[in-house]
């Protein structure tokens, strides 16, 4: 990760309040095709002995995740950069978010990973209801194996990376690359940390 130019990074967490929620894992992906799956949070039982301490992982990947302004890429930035700062990971410099370059591009279109992945790469993925279900029987990724969210959060973290070069193409292509780069872009971080203050 020091060495990469870029690379994409995905959190895995136990709830979509980006505000409570606890951190279950962190994947990553340098390059395309390859990624990895960092468990720290998934129940004992599910881990198998696979996942390592918060503190570990906190200690090794915190250097390389600030190594370096401008390189990270993360869809939907905003939620994992409070996932990670409230973790303790520090706060990267996320230079790409295809879910925002995805609304300049063209609104009315899905913005989701799953949706952008399909529309502009051709790839299926796997749903996140295959891992954790729906209504009553819904876990969370805490309590999913670490084996079966490995292959699911590596795809994020790749999709993610695989993204940034068509989506930046078309935002050259429509005028519109200055906007998002001197406009979107830094309000992400701005905004997160209104959100982690609050308004009273």
């Amino acid at each position: 990760l020091e060495r990469a130019p870029r690379f994409a990074v995905d959190t895995e967490t136990d709830s979509a309040a980006p505000m409570s929620a606890a951190l279950v894992g962190l994947s990553l992906s340098w390059e395309p095709g390859r990624a990895v799956y960092v468990p720290v949070g998934h129940r004992p039982e599910m881990a198998g002995g696979a996942q390592l301490p918060l503190a570990v992982a906190r200690e090794v990947l915190r250097p390389a995740l600030s190594a370096g302004a401008g390189r990270a890429i993360a869809q939907n930035a905003k939620f994992d950069l409070h996932i990670l700062t409230r973790h303790g990971f520090g706060t990267p410099a996320v230079a790409f978010d295809p879910m925002i370059a995805s609304y300049l591009i063209d609104p009315d279109e899905r913005h989701g990973l799953k949706a952008m992945a399909a529309r502009w790469l051709g790839a299926a993925m796997t749903p996140i209801e295959e891992l954790i279900g729906t209504g009553k029987s819904r876990i969370t990724m805490a309590e999913v194996p670490v084996e079966r969210v490995a292959p699911y959060a590596g795809a994020d973290a790749d999709m993610t990376l695989r993204l940034a070069d068509p989506l930046g193409r078309k935002l050259k292509d429509n005028g519109l690359e200055r906007m998002f780069e001197e406009i979107e872009m830094p309000l992400v971080e701005t905004l997160r940390r209104m959100e982690a203050r609050g308004v009273t």
